[in-house]
């Protein structure tokens, strides 16, 4: 429990730009040593998590995918579009934001996207990435 205490309290400190020296004494307001196990701690636990459906969660430390304690395998495309849906999960991501992430200057086929949505969908189901017509995708993450 230290350790989360201590990696909180660094991250206040860097988010509000407080330092994390003292100003007179010049010493470190905390151990680098303790923050580097309570980083390994939350790795090792699986708190850095995003639940997606009841059964399947993404490990994001990990880029894995695990439905019952079970890997579900992602294609690296796979992979990058649950990361951006993710990473995006309050808005919808233009189609062609997407093809341009995934596959940079080398635009795929109508039928490799469309073949990309459908098979992501497969492994973490169906319901789970939206479409909104014309538009782009979208998903819907378990509470």
């Amino acid at each position: 429990m230290e350790y989360l205490f201590t990696l909180y309290y660094v991250f206040i400190k860097v988010l509000f730009n407080l330092p994390v020296k003292d100003t007179q004494t010049g010493l470190k307001l905390f151990n680098y040593d303790t923050l580097k196990k309570a980083t390994q701690y939350l790795i090792e636990n699986s708190l850095l998590q995003v639940k997606i459906t009841k059964d399947i969660t993404y490990f994001i430390s990990k880029r894995t995918v695990m439905q019952d304690a079970k890997d579900i395998q992602l294609s690296l495309n796979e992979l990058s579009l649950l990361e951006l849906l993710i990473k995006n999960k309050n808005r919808t991501v233009n189609t062609q934001e997407i093809k341009t992430l995934i596959w940079k200057d080398d635009y795929p086929s109508e039928s490799a996207f469309k073949s990309l949505i459908y098979k992501l969908r497969k492994k973490i189901g169906k319901d789970t990435i939206i479409s909104s017509s014309g538009f782009g995708f979208r998903i819907i993450l378990e509470n």
